[in-house]
């Protein structure tokens, strides 16, 4: 089946994406365990998205609890604060490892991804301490041991956690405003930041 992705909030939310899964619970579990650090998976929800044209973009409306189609106006601009966050987590958000040592990790999408895999191969006993890694500006750091990776993960999520927080809050704001330029005026905080 076709599953829409989208996280639980009030009034309409965009869906994440579509994904191809035996069930709801299934596409949610898989998706929430792609990112890094995971997420929380009661904080999303699996629609049924078979019958949609996947061309589009849709909301999930929790006061109606349907899918609905968003404006290609309001797309374009909840496209762009994507787009701007995966720019800060590049290049201006930083996961500082241990604290107060100024070793600062990038918390790029990718950085995000190979954080997520060395987790998984850690808990798979596939890691060999001291593990080396790297820091945005390419500075070596050892991992001594799986409580230190435990805590490099506790870095990064607590740096992107609340990014990911802003930027949902502005696309919030894109899609109860009444008309564009109010949707603009919505979002040019975040993107001026």
């Amino acid at each position: 089946m076709i599953v829409g992705i989208v996280k639980v909030g009030p009034g309409a939310v965009p869906l994440e994406e579509f994904r191809e899964a035996a069930s709801t619970a299934a596409a949610v579990s898989a998706f929430c365990a792609e990112h890094s650090p995971p997420l929380t998976e009661s904080d999303y929800l699996g629609v049924d998205g078979s019958a949609v044209s996947l061309q589009k973009a849709w909301a999930w409306d929790f006061g109606a609890s349907a899918l609905i189609e968003i404006e290609e106006w309001r797309q374009d601009i909840i496209e762009d604060i994507r787009e701007h966050q995966a720019q800060r987590l590049a290049e201006v958000i930083r996961a500082e490892h241990p604290a107060a040592s100024g070793n600062m990790f990038s918390c790029s999408i990718a950085s995000q991804d190979n954080w997520s895999k060395l987790s998984t191969l850690d808990t798979r006993g596939l890691v060999v301490y001291p593990f080396t890694v790297y820091t945005a500006d390419h500075v070596a750091y050892s991992l001594t041991d799986a409580a230190d990776l435990t805590a490099a993960l506790a870095a990064l999520a607590s740096a992107v956690l609340p990014e990911r927080a802003s930027a949902e809050s502005y696309i919030q704001a894109v899609l109860v405003a009444a008309d564009e330029t109010a949707a603009i005026i919505a979002a040019a905080p975040y993107m001026a930041s």
